[in-house]
């Protein structure tokens, strides 16, 4: 099952779901399962400096918002995991346009961090 956030094929600057897993122009960012977005990045890449936070594209949060409950990210880096209700996204994330399209910013004050890998060194 495919759902489109437009009304046709996907296009460049799409946004859709086939099965679990959540494409933004063609590139898997995530899946959904058991109502939690599950994104895995590399956090040395993602995670913003500032403001200090993880962000998501909002083609993505527009099209999962009312399919998840809970949004977990996993730093492949440390093994770190990141979690928070999709909730807070709507009510405490700002918007933020970086060269990457609009993304919405969630400090990281706003997550539950679950500390399982080791420290990296700087």
């Amino acid at each position: 099952m495919m759902i489109y956030l437009k009304n046709s094929i996907p296009t460049e600057a799409s946004c859709y779901i086939q099965g679990s897993k959540v494409f933004v122009d063609f590139k898997m960012i995530g899946e959904i399962h058991d109502r939690s977005f599950i994104k895995r990045v590399q956090g040395s890449k993602h995670f913003l400096r500032k403001p200090a936070g993880i962000a998501i594209q909002q083609h993505a949060y527009n099209l999962i918002k009312d399919a998840v409950d809970m949004v977990e990210v996993y730093d492949t880096e440390t093994g770190n995991v990141f979690r928070t209700s999709i909730g807070t996204f709507a009510t405490v994330g700002k918007v933020i346009e970086r060269n990457y399209g609009k993304q919405i910013v969630l400090p990281f004050k706003y997550w539950t961090t679950e500390l399982t890998g080791q420290m990296r060194l700087i």
